[in-house]
């Protein structure tokens, strides 16, 4: 059995995972289990300034903030509009006549979503905040493979008849490629989006990949069956990493960098199933498939941040909020199971130790309570 102690933290984390603009300073406190609590509304379009137009007698704004340009994550494109706090920008709307006035909005992405209508009633000098969210046409958006712009067009339409236009043009980021940090025009940091890489730790591919590799761990297992927690006890999550551990060494799983530094801004990341086809992962990768295998049989999980490095923790599933066993996942092909948490012991008792201020623990299962669900590939 493999024991160790959790490392102490001192205080709950205020680690704000926002992916724009009302993001607050403050990011990193000393806990460093992510706090799911702090995921915010109005996340997904980043703006660099205020858009906004004034045409008969009808103030539009898109409230923005002071970044390079406006992006859309395409890892995120699938939770818009469908968990809660997870919507497009707002659009402030001011009647600046005397008379009340009925109204519709029409907004799409053009060419990677429907186009949605809302009508709105503003009164005599009312202002009203309306958010829209558009369906996104996720094939679509899945079939990128470099950054692509389109646009964003926000019509006003009274009595049938369109009287304001507003349009921002939008860069479409590819979902092989992950943003870390968002800063402003000036480098200050805005948003930390490390937590939401967890949306490319897919429990059920479309191709079956992650299944199969089951199957395989399954084969590593007394009775060639993944048990049930029931029948093995508290240990069931250490058998399950155990198994799973040597069924991608017995794959031979390679570390394998690919462009793109981490914490450098972005860099690029394969999914799971990317992964066992190409029999190789750098450390991200090869958390996000832990983390995906483990997910999918039921253990406890969490994806672990130091400077410049990730790694993958598991938990017992009776305790899941208890001690964590941290997975160095780059060392799977030549070092055993046993090691291989050890070296997860050492790396995160050393960020510990040095207060590295990089160090965060995103816990997948408070992730996906919050709306942080794996796409659909």
């Amino acid at each position: 059995m493999i024991s160790h102690t959790r490392p102490s933290f001192a205080r709950p984390l205020a680690l704000c995972l926002l992916l724009v603009l009302s993001f607050g300073a403050g990011c990193i406190e000393d806990d460093r289990t992510i706090d799911s609590s702090s995921y915010n509304n109005d996340v997904f379009v980043i703006d660099d300034d205020t858009n906004s137009s004034t045409q008969a007698d009808l103030s539009v704004t898109i409230p923005r903030e002071d970044t390079p340009d406006v992006r859309l994550y395409s890892q995120l494109a699938h939770i818009i509009g469908k968990s809660e706090g997870f919507d497009l920008s707002p659009i402030e709307l001011t009647n600046q006549r005397n008379t009340p006035r009925n109204l519709r909005i029409s907004m799409p992405l053009q060419g990677y979503s429907t186009t949605i209508n809302q009508d709105v009633q503003l009164g005599v000098s009312e202002t009203k905040e309306v958010t829209m969210t558009p369906v996104m046409d996720l094939e679509k958006i899945y079939a990128l493979t470099s950054e692509v712009r389109s646009n964003i067009e926000v019509v006003v339409y009274e009595n049938n008849a369109p009287i304001v236009t507003l349009n921002q043009s939008i860069v479409i980021q590819p979902i092989n490629r992950f943003t870390w940090f968002v800063t402003d025009t000036k480098g200050e940091l805005l948003a930390d989006l490390r937590a939401f890489v967890l949306t490319m730790a897919i429990p059920n591919d479309r191709d079956g990949a992650v299944a199969q590799l089951i199957s395989e761990a399954a084969m590593y297992m007394p009775d060639g069956n993944i048990p049930t927690p029931e029948s093995t006890g508290e240990d069931w999550s250490i058998l399950i990493a155990n198994a799973i551990y040597n069924a991608l060494q017995a794959r031979q799983l390679f570390y394998s960098n690919i462009t793109g530094s981490f914490f450098d801004g972005a860099q690029y990341v394969r999914l799971p199933s990317e992964s066992l086809r190409a029999g190789g992962a750098n450390c991200i990768d090869g958390s996000l498939l832990f983390i995906s295998a483990l997910e999918a049989v039921g253990v406890p999980t969490s994806i672990i941040f130091v400077e410049g490095h990730a790694f993958m923790g598991f938990y017992r599933h009776t305790d899941p909020d208890g001690t964590i066993f941290p997975i160095e996942t780059t060392v799977v092909r030549d070092a055993s199971f046993e090691d291989g948490v050890g070296y997860g012991v050492d790396i995160l008792k050393y960020a510990q130790d040095n207060k590295d201020p990089y160090l965060a623990v995103a816990k997948t299962r408070r992730a996906r309570a919050a709306g942080i669900i794996p796409m659909s590939l």
